[in-house]
């Protein structure tokens, strides 16, 4: 009986002829969202990065009118990546999707702040204990997106171990977990130290 086509085997195949089909690394598609090219979208995510620096600068007042501009303005780029997506050729999109991936990175962080700030506002915990190691976050998230363009390893691997030191700083993973105000520091760091990996090359 002959086999239908679709159960029919061919000649054996090379492992190697699909290799210039492959996706590539994230860490490559990362180099290339974050050329020249793109530099209109990097202007703004640095914006939203010094607005972050000026919510960790002001914490014990009330940053609710900040971060409400602050979640505005993200909101804005990413609206304009998403539409920007549908409108350009596949590998171009597969660039947008990465700037998205960072922005909702950015946008983890912003919650996280946004937590953090009530907290602070609230008086209700050690809050002076507690201060040095929110700017140590916001500082490593900073550092991390600082780095999107430059990728100087040096200043990646400090972020990398500034963060594996905060986390030690919180008191580790099970004390961090029973500590809301931990948890939420941890989480704004966590955003940084994603980014430096994938820019490390690591991921």
């Amino acid at each position: 009986m002959t086999k239908a086509p679709f159960l029919q085997r061919g000649p054996p195949r090379r492992i190697d002829e699909n290799v210039e089909i492959m996706l590539p690394s994230l860490h490559r598609i990362l180099q290339d969202a974050t050329g020249d090219d793109y530099e209109d979208y990097l202007k703004q995510i640095g914006e939203i990065l010094i607005n972050i620096g000026m919510v960790v600068e002001g914490l014990g007042s009330s940053q609710a009118k900040n971060i409400l501009l602050l979640t505005s303005k993200h909101n804005e780029v990413m609206r304009k990546i998403v539409k920007d997506i549908a409108s350009v050729s596949i590998e171009e999109a597969s660039r947008l999707v990465i700037l998205a991936g960072l922005l909702l990175n950015l946008k983890r962080a912003i919650e996280a702040l946004d937590a953090i700030s009530f907290f602070f506002e609230g008086g209700e915990e050690p809050i002076e204990a507690q201060r040095k190691n929110v700017k140590e976050a916001s500082e490593i998230l900073l550092k991390a997106f600082g780095n999107l363009k430059v990728k100087r390893e040096e200043d990646l691997d400090e972020v990398l171990s500034r963060f594996k030191l905060l986390k030690m700083t919180l008191g580790g993973v099970d004390r961090i977990r029973s500590n809301t105000l931990a948890i939420l520091i941890y989480k704004m760091a966590f955003n940084g130290y994603c980014l430096a990996r994938v820019a490390r090359g690591l991921v």
